[in-house]
């Protein structure tokens, strides 16, 4: 998957993601689209692509084997998943973390996803295909406004750029996250949990996003990315830092007790496994040893399958049994390393 490729700072980024999104004029948003418009476009894309290295595939045509498979790498939606009859994707061979959906949330959805803090390299990736789909469709834009889509948030540029964070030594810090959340601000970025239930758990983990697209460059959108990034992982580092000075003795217990858990567990429910893993990332780098093998890469091939789960476990009953067996499996091949990935 084109998350356990060995990104950098893995310590603190998880993934960088791009998506553009585009329109194609002379047909109605998504949302008030008919089937014989859906069709049409289906059409228009897989003829634009004939002569180019993507594959076509329509949603209906996906086994359940390959939908799972891009839906734990977070290259398709619930919803795309669920109005598969007039969708489609397009995937590049060579390319574990691209995909584009066409009639997803807009007409085309382009995403590229990368392990580590490289955002650069997932836009570029993403914009080569738009700048391809937009010489061969005649594209919804115009000079005032930009690239026209459904959404208000990604009028203009139609670009999102996003990381996905593990930063436990900010969470745990005094004022922290409201620290790092005014910082972002300054970038016209913003930061939420992940994961969180009703008892609050993150495990540390975060989606920053950036929020600013109408009336600025995509390449002054890229920049503030690198600002944004750089500055969460120094920051993240240093809270790190401040905590074993202060708390060695505690964050050795807590990372001793989490891995055995993780390491042994029949049964697990999510929220559980996450706190385990915000806990272990805290001692990673002072105290593994002989008796306990880990590293970042397994600690987030983990955090990274939790955050798609292809299965919604529900609130109880067999389901939520089920999934929580199956959750502890993946855990315990990927801590042992029998875990192919």
């Amino acid at each position: 998957m084109w998350f356990d490729k060995n990104g950098n700072d893995k310590d603190t980024v998880l993934s960088a993601t791009a998506v553009i999104y585009r329109n194609i004029k002379g047909f109605p948003f998504e949302a008030k689209m008919s089937s014989a418009d859906k069709e049409v476009v289906l059409g228009m894309v897989k003829q634009a692509v004939a002569d180019t290295d993507k594959v076509f595939i329509r949603g209906n045509e996906l086994d359940e084997n390959m939908t799972r498979n891009l839906y734990e790498q977070r290259l398709i939606t619930r919803r795309f998943i669920q109005d598969r009859d007039t969708n489609a994707v397009l995937l590049d061979k060579n390319d574990e973390g691209f995909a584009v959906e066409v009639n997803g949330i807009e007409h085309l959805v382009i995403r590229k996803s990368c392990a580590g803090s490289d955002i650069r390299s997932a836009y570029k990736k993403a914009e080569e295909v738009a700048v391809m789909l937009e010489k061969k469709l005649d594209i919804a834009f115009t000079e005032k406004m930009g690239f026209l889509t459904s959404g208000i948030s990604v009028v203009g540029t139609g670009l999102f750029l996003g990381f996905s964070v593990a930063i436990p030594g900010v969470e745990v810090t005094a004022g922290g996250i409201a620290t790092l959340a005014k910082r972002l601000e300054k970038y016209d970025w913003s930061i939420r949990p992940a994961f969180k239930n009703e008892k609050g758990i993150t495990g540390g983990i975060y989606v920053l996003s950036g929020t600013a697209t109408l009336g600025v460059s995509e390449k002054d959108v890229l920049r503030r990315a690198e600002r944004v990034i750089s500055d969460v992982i120094k920051f993240e580092r240093n809270c790190r830092a401040n905590i074993y000075k202060k708390k060695a003795g505690i964050l050795q217990d807590q990372f001793c007790r989490s891995y055995g858990l993780l390491r042994y567990c029949r049964r697990i429910e999510k929220y559980e496994a996450v706190d385990l893993l915000g806990r272990i990332r805290l001692g990673l780098e002072k105290f593994d040893t002989e008796d306990i093998d880990i590293d970042y890469d397994r600690i987030n091939h983990i955090s990274n399958l939790l955050m798609s789960e292809y299965e919604d476990p529900g609130n109880q009953g067999a389901r939520s049994v089920r999934l929580s067996k199956i959750r502890s499996d993946m855990i315990r091949r990927t801590l042992k390393g029998d875990d192919k990935k």
